[in-house]
C-alpha cells in the first residue's frame, strides 16, 4: 500500500514537473520581450533601408543584397513577432529606432554610386553592431527564443560577410 502511494506521488510529481518545464519553455519573460523588441526594430530598420536601396542604388549587386535583406529580415520579423507578446520600448530600442530613421534620412539624400557606398558601409556597421549585441544577450529561459536567436546570429554573420564583400565592389 505504501509502495502504491509512493509510486502515485512520484508519478504525480513527475507529471507536474514535466508540465511546468513545458510551460516555461514557451513562456516569455520581460528580458525575452526586451530582446524580441530590439530584434523587431533591427528587422524593420533593415527592411526600410533595403526598400530605399531598391529605388536609389545603381549597382545590381547592391540591389540584389537589398532584396536579400528584405527577404531574410522579413522572415525573421514575422517569426520574431510570433514570439513577442509585449513590445517593450527600452532606451536601447528607442535609440535604435531613431538611428534607423536618421540613417534612412541620410541615405534618402543620395543616389547612384554615392548611395551604394553609403548603404553598404551602413550595412557593415549595422550588422557588426547587431552581432555584438545579439552575442551579448547570452541565453534566455525560452528554448524556442534561444533557437531563434541562434539562427538570427547566423544570418547576421552571413549578412555581414556579404556586406564586407560588397564593400570591395562599391569602392572601385
Amino acid at each position: 500500500m505504501n509502495l502504491k502511494i509512493s509510486l502515485l506521488a512520484l508519478l504525480a510529481s513527475a507529471s507536474v514537473s514535466t508540465s511546468f518545464a513545458a510551460d516555461t519553455a514557451t513562456m516569455t519573460t520581460p528580458k525575452d520581450n526586451e530582446i524580441l523588441s530590439w530584434l523587431i526594430v533591427v528587422n524593420k530598420n533593415e527592411i526600410n533601408a533595403a526598400k530605399e536601396t531598391l529605388k536609389r542604388a545603381s549597382n545590381p549587386k547592391v540591389k540584389a543584397f537589398a532584396k536579400l535583406m528584405i527577404k531574410d529580415h522579413g522572415k525573421n520579423l514575422k517569426q520574431t513577432e510570433s514570439y513577442d507578446k509585449k513590445f517593450v520600448k527600452t532606451d536601447e530600442v528607442e535609440t535604435l529606432q531613431k538611428k534607423g530613421a536618421e540613417e534612412l534620412k541620410k541615405l534618402s539624400a543620395l543616389k547612384g554610386k554615392e548611395y551604394d557606398k553609403a548603404y553598404v558601409e551602413d550595412m557593415v556597421d549595422d550588422h557588426t553592431a547587431a552581432l555584438k549585441t545579439i552575442e551579448g544577450f547570452g541565453t534566455v529561459d525560452n528554448e524556442k527564443i534561444n533557437k531563434h536567436l541562434e539562427a538570427t546570429r547566423k544570418h547576421i554573420e552571413h549578412h555581414l560577410q556579404e556586406a564586407k564583400e560588397l564593400q570591395g565592389v562599391v569602392k572601385s
